[in-house]
């Protein structure tokens, strides 16, 4: 159960700071695309983390709380960015970048992990499909 709630754990902190840019991202943008895009993938990103709670509670568990650190150093990360050069296509690479080490940190985990049960490596999946499906979508803008 401990490598299952720490899988989760981190699809929770992947699911929660790809919300916090994306949400970011939004506010920056006025390319009705390009929020439409960035908001499929929040509503993604809402779901994994609705279904991650779900599984971590039936464990008797509650869901933790993201690190500050972790998510003022990603928001600072993605708002310099931003902030330097906020053309759609810089946006889109910024998107492209959280996806990418949104599903290098999951990959790993999952390596790490790999008797965990089925119904946590399918949320972790769906979730790194999900992100690659997305960085397909943000290509369009660059």
């Amino acid at each position: 159960m401990n490598q299952e709630l720490s899988v989760l754990n981190q699809i929770r902190q992947s699911a929660q700071s790809g919300r916090d840019n994306t949400s970011h991202l939004i506010q920056i943008s006025d390319n009705t695309r390009f929020r439409h895009a960035l908001d499929q993938q929040l509503r993604v990103y809402e779901n994994v983390c609705a279904n991650a709670d779900r599984i971590i509670k039936s464990y008797g568990r509650e869901p933790g709380i993201v690190h500050p650190i972790y998510k003022v150093g990603s928001y600072f990360s993605s708002s310099f960015k931003a902030m330097v050069d906020h053309s759609l296509s810089s946006l889109a690479e910024i998107s492209i970048e959280n996806s990418t080490s949104c599903m290098t940190s999951l990959t790993r985990t999952l390596h790490d992990c790999r008797n965990s049960k089925k119904e946590v490596v399918d949320l972790a999946n769906n979730l790194i499909h999900s992100e690659e499906k997305h960085i397909e979508e943000m290509k369009k803008f660059l």
